[in-house]
């Protein structure tokens, strides 16, 4: 067949997809899932050092993407740490009310879900990936993978239009 079926282990096996990532437990497919992760942004120019913080999450039902630009990685020690919380929860609550919340299970991001559900009133169910499986939140990394384009395309067409090469700075 044409189409590529994901019950399909010639499917599975064609696109080296050999460990199919079905839901974590406790996840339900009536209930949306958030997923989060965060990636690192830099311009052409710029430092190793220099890369910015970006938090997306991506939500399963309405394929509705957010980022915020943050000052460090950690929900917990960062003075921004309230106000990254509180805009995910603006984000979520804006489109959604009962959500699963899933991430990696790396530090930054398990204190990020305590705190997200510790702030909002609707039920927030914490779903975590395997430990080092990052492809097993596909939908958060398609999401950093959409974000990171849309970026480069704004910074593109802002470039074009004025004429200028912007600087990362």
């Amino acid at each position: 067949h044409v189409n590529y079926a994901p019950w399909c282990p010639h499917c599975l096996q064609a696109s080296a997809l050999m460990r199919k990532h079905a839901l974590v437990t406790g996840e339900s497919p009536s209930v949306p899932t958030i997923s989060a992760d965060f990636c690192f942004m830099k311009g052409r120019d710029a430092e190793a050092g220099d890369r910015i913080p970006v938090l997306v999450m991506r939500d399963s039902q309405t394929r509705a993407l957010f980022s915020h630009a943050c000052a460090g990685k950690s929900t917990s020690t960062e003075g921004y740490a309230s106000w990254l919380v509180e805009k995910c929860v603006e984000d979520i609550d804006s489109i959604q009310k009962d959500v699963h919340l899933k991430t990696d299970q790396e530090p930054a991001m398990l204190a990020f879900q305590a705190r997200i559900q510790q702030a909002r009133k609707s039920k927030t169910i914490s779903t975590n990936s395997p430990k080092g499986d990052h492809q097993a939140n596909g939908r958060a990394e398609k999401g950093v993978q959409v974000f990171e384009n849309l970026a480069r395309r704004m910074r593109l067409a802002v470039e074009g239009h004025l004429g200028i090469r912007l600087l990362h700075k």
